[in-house]
């Protein structure tokens, strides 16, 4: 990671907490996350959601903090052809021993970020990361589920089927509404906690009236 390492500033032991530290350290990596849905907005709303989360839940706010502002880092390295959680790790690791962040709950955080990708299947053994995986899949669903969607570009909708019943491109190939029901909609049913699920079922709704309009728009009956 000495590459990586150069890119973070040299701070000294006397500025401020340990966090205060290590969110100095992470600010140049958030704003090398360019790519439109996994950008540094992105991990500031997970770790605002995972603030609102744990708070319900009486939650380890320093280990959470730190999770949901390292949780993605990795992309910030496009690069690689190694699994950003991976990377991810790597730059929490070092950014965790540079800002004198408490040993302890060192390796509580880089669990809560193996955990959180929805491809690698790692169960979450705490409550702190259970909480930041909740708080990254709410991130996928709402209004910034759709706009998150869309952004990753492609062929929206076929005019003639809006939400692709039919399926209609070549095989291989698909419209970004398909990502509605291939994944999102399924988040909801791995939620862990309480508050997310609630939280969650608000924003499925707004996604199925985006979708209901979406067809009557795109045929012209609304």
């Amino acid at each position: 990671m000495n590459s990586e390492s150069r890119s973070s500033p040299t701070l000294r032991d006397d500025e401020n907490t340990p966090l205060q530290r290590l969110e100095r350290l992470a600010e140049p990596w958030l704003e090398r996350l360019t790519e439109p849905s996994h950008d540094g907005e992105h991990v500031r709303r997970v770790l605002r959601l995972a603030e609102r989360l744990g708070a319900e839940d009486q939650a380890d706010g320093e280990i959470l903090r730190a999770a949901a502002l390292l949780h993605d880092l990795g992309r910030a390295l496009p690069e690689s052809s190694r699994p950003h959680v991976e990377l991810s790790v790597e730059i929490a690791h070092d950014l965790l021993e540079r800002s004198g962040f408490p040993p302890e709950k060192r390796d509580v955080v880089l669990h809560c970020i193996r955990a959180h990708s929805y491809s690698r299947g790692i169960p979450p053994e705490t409550l702190e990361a259970k909480i930041l995986r909740d708080a990254d899949r709410l991130d996928a669903l709402g209004v910034m589920g759709i706009i998150r969607t869309f952004s990753y570009g492609g062929t929206f909708y076929d005019p003639a089927d809006p939400l692709a019943r039919k399926k209609t491109l070549p095989e291989g190939e698909k419209y970004c509404v398909e990502h509605f029901y291939e994944k999102l909609f399924k988040l909801p049913d791995g939620l862990y906690t309480e508050a997310a699920r609630r939280i969650a079922k608000d924003r499925v709704a707004f996604m199925e009236e985006f979708l209901a309009r979406l067809e009557r728009e795109a045929v012209g009956e609304s």
